[in-house]
């Protein structure tokens, strides 16, 4: 899962508080499959960087499922449960 967020692709600006580096270039390196959930109103990264994303993704033919989805930032939680994992046999709920 795409934890990282943004500036997987994109540069960052000069205000950013931290030094990091787009990820986008070590994609045929990715061995695992991908999962990115995405707003459609973020900032970083944006519609167009996810896009770009999805493009180096494809051209490295690495396997991959994006969700976007619209509304305020933070809302793709609750509005994806089809991506989070279904609890296992004898699992307990995390406090």
């Amino acid at each position: 899962m795409d934890c990282y967020g943004a500036f997987v692709v994109g540069t960052p600006p000069p205000s950013f508080p931290l030094a990091i580096e787009p990820l986008v270039g070590l994609t045929p390196q990715l061995g695992c499959p991908l999962l990115g959930m995405f707003g459609n109103e973020d900032q970083y990264p944006s519609p167009p960087h996810v896009n770009e994303l999805e493009a180096a993704l494809k051209a490295a033919g690495k396997t991959y499922e994006l969700h976007r989805y619209d509304g305020p930032p933070g809302v793709r939680w609750r509005a994806a449960p089809d991506c989070a994992p279904a609890p296992s046999a004898g699992s307990r709920p995390s406090r």
